[in-house]
């Protein structure tokens, strides 16, 4: 504790007062801050999101949901092996980057539209800079993935066995 001055017996009556009113200034905001770190400060510092953030989140969870219905169907027409390669590289890769993969296997698939539509990405992270992520979040907890998911915890858990799950079109809403 910070003390303004030592008060002695040669300190006078007055110097005695100002330091006690300033020893007890620091005291209270000592007090107050400890109080500051103690308490919920949710209320004070409230996080809100501006309307074209949100929009711009909402655009990018709508896009991932098309995507995944259109990727489903693409991963379905491919080799087995190929489309497991696929999603796994998918899953691993960083936002943005899945997405230009994406686009990529749109196009030489023929779904020149699906790969134009991510394009809306790069217009909406002007406004939000997380849209990547929340498209990339969004995509990763459809159904796409899940087969691969659940045949990567099975060759884990039973080695390198035939652990050859069917795959079926997903309906995502």
């Amino acid at each position: 504790m910070f003390k303004f001055k030592k008060i002695n017996n040669n300190t006078s009556d007055e110097e005695k007062m100002i330091a006690a009113e300033l020893n007890e200034a620091i005291e209270k905001k000592r007090q107050e801050a400890v109080a500051a770190l103690l308490t919920d400060d949710e209320d004070e510092e409230e996080y809100s999101i501006r309307p074209e953030e949100q929009l711009a989140c909402n655009i990018a969870i709508r896009l991932a949901e098309m995507t995944a219905e259109r990727l489903d169907s693409v991963l379905l027409e491919l080799n087995h092996e190929l489309a497991k390669m696929l999603a796994r590289r998918l899953a691993l890769s960083e936002a943005e980057t899945m997405v230009d993969m994406i686009q990529a296997v749109f196009l030489s698939n023929g779904l020149i539209c699906a790969a134009e539509d991510l394009d809306i990405l790069k217009e909406c992270e002007v406004y939000d800079w997380t849209v990547y992520m929340a498209f990339q979040d969004e995509l990763m907890d459809s159904e796409v993935f899940d087969s691969t998911r659940i045949e990567d915890m099975f060759e884990e858990y039973f080695g390198q066995q035939e652990c050859k799950l069917l795959r079926f079109p997903v309906e995502v809403g």
